[in-house]
């Protein structure tokens, strides 16, 4: 079928050279993760510009659907090399997406409505309901003194 295929029926396995020219590793790596669920795959380098990528299937499969498998293993090199190129052109775009939308949720606060915040709560703290301050003398004492009083 393919000069760099080689199928092992003993083993019902088999082997992919892929040049490295044309699909990347990080492409060869993520097509190859799609299987394996039905495959142990094994990736190794055959030469600097090749990768030899063997799948030997877990259980039992006719070499009709090993040659379904392989078909499925090219167009996921595709698949993922594609991908990859959409991903690397439109980052820009998601970055600025991303940057808009943050910016969005901004919220902004001008100094006198940020000042006035500030009085409010500080009034509440100084004028105060009796549980606030309450609250804050318990916050105040030390564990060590009041279970020596109590006790």
């Amino acid at each position: 079928m393919f000069k760099n295929v080689h199928y092992v029926d003993e083993e019902n396995k088999f082997i992919i050279k892929v040049d490295t020219k044309i699909y990347p590793l990080e492409i060869i790596m993520k097509s190859s993760y799609i299987f394996i669920d039905d495959y142990y795959i094994f990736v190794d380098y055959e030469s600097e510009a090749k990768v030899k990528i063997s799948f030997k299937s877990k259980q039992k499969f006719k070499k009709e659907q090993l040659e379904n498998s392989l078909g499925e293993f090219f167009n996921e090199l595709v698949h993922q090399s594609i991908r990859v190129k959409i991903s690397r052109d439109t980052s820009h775009l998601r970055e600025i997406i991303l940057g808009r939308a943050l910016y969005g949720a901004c919220i902004e606060i001008n100094e006198f409505e940020k000042d006035n915040q500030i009085n409010e709560e500080m009034n509440y703290f100084k004028e105060g309901s009796e549980t606030v301050q309450n609250s804050l003398d318990e916050i105040a004492t030390d564990w060590f003194e009041k279970n020596s009083q109590e006790g």
